[in-house]
């Protein structure tokens, strides 16, 4: 291995670049809805490269953000000037997809919240019945009253 070969892991983001890193944990990517043009941009090429060439320009003029791309259909896409419907439909197509992993991991955070949630709410709703019960008892139990 040459000195400027690295040993440290390498792990690659949710665009599909590689990016070095010193722990081994990864990071969340960054949700699509929050991507500006550059985003975008490197999106188009990794996962369209055919019409990356074609398009490429076209995406950043329009300054195409992650949030616009998402909601982008056949008729948004026509209006910015990609004329071939056949193009229309794999550049929706492949859009679809990112959208569905996306979301799909926004799924998965929210269940996982919701379930932290459920935990604490059960607490909460334990304490609850624990204090009831006193506040009932402490009435006909005067042992009671210093909870």
């Amino acid at each position: 291995m040459s000195e400027k070969q690295s040993m440290e892991p390498t792990l690659t983001d949710s665009l599909g670049d590689s990016t070095k890193t010193l722990s081994k944990k990864r990071s969340k990517p960054k949700p699509v809805f929050l991507w500006g043009v550059q985003e975008v941009t490197r999106w188009l090429r990794r996962h369209c490269p055919t019409y990356y060439g074609l398009y490429g320009n076209i995406f950043s003029e329009h300054e195409i953000s992650g949030r616009a791309l998402v909601n982008l259909d056949m008729r948004k896409l026509e209006q910015m000037g990609i004329n071939n419907p056949d193009h229309r439909s794999e550049l929706l197509n492949q859009i679809l997809k990112l959208r569905i992993k996306h979301e799909q991991a926004e799924l998965k955070a929210l269940q996982k919240q919701s379930s932290k949630n459920f935990h604490l709410t059960s607490m909460y709703a334990l304490v609850h019945v624990y204090r009831q019960h006193y506040v009932h008892c402490e009435h006909s139990h005067p042992m009671l009253r210093c909870f």
